[in-house]
C-alpha cells in the first residue's frame, strides 16, 4: 500500500534488482527455474490439475527468448514502467471503476520507477 512505501523501500531497493536480475537469468539459462516448478507440481503442491512437462515449458522459455517477447522495453532496462503507457491505460479504464476506486488517483500512485536499476537489462 502507497501508505507502507517509505516503511518497505529499503525491502524493495534490494528486492527488485534481484528480480530484474532474475529475469535475465530464467531466459537465459531455465532449467534450474522449470525443475522446482515440474517438481512442485507434481509433488501435488500446485492447483492439483495442473502439470507442466519440462519438455513443454524448455520450449516455451525458447520461445519467449526466440520472439522477444521478454526483454527491456524502449531502453536497455528491464522491469521498468513506460509511464506513456501506464498514462494510456489508466485513461482507458479509468471510467470503467466502480465507487471502490478513488476518483483522484493517478498514474504515479500506482507504479514507479524508483526501485530498479537502469543498469540492469538485457
Amino acid at each position: 500500500a502507497k501508505d507502507r512505501l517509505e516503511e518497505l523501500a529499503p525491502c524493495f531497493e534490494k528486492g527488485v534488482p534481484l528480480m530484474q536480475q532474475a529475469a535475465i537469468d530464467y531466459i537465459n539459462n531455465p532449467t534450474e527455474v522449470l525443475e522446482v516448478i515440474v517438481a512442485f507440481n507434481e509433488a501435488g503442491h500446485g492447483t492439483g490439475w495442473w502439470k507442466t512437462p519440462m519438455d513443454k515449458s524448455v520450449a516455451a522459455a525458447a520461445t519467449m527468448k526466440e520472439l522477444g517477447l521478454v526483454g527491456n522495453g524502449g531502453n536497455a532496462t528491464v522491469g521498468d514502467f513506460d509511464m506513456d503507457l501506464v498514462t494510456k491505460m489508466h485513461g482507458i479504464v479509468a471510467g470503467s471503476l466502480d465507487e471502490r476506486a478513488n476518483p483522484d488517483v493517478t498514474p504515479q500512485d500506482v507504479v514507479t520507477n524508483r526501485f530498479i536499476d537502469p543498469s540492469i537489462g538485457f
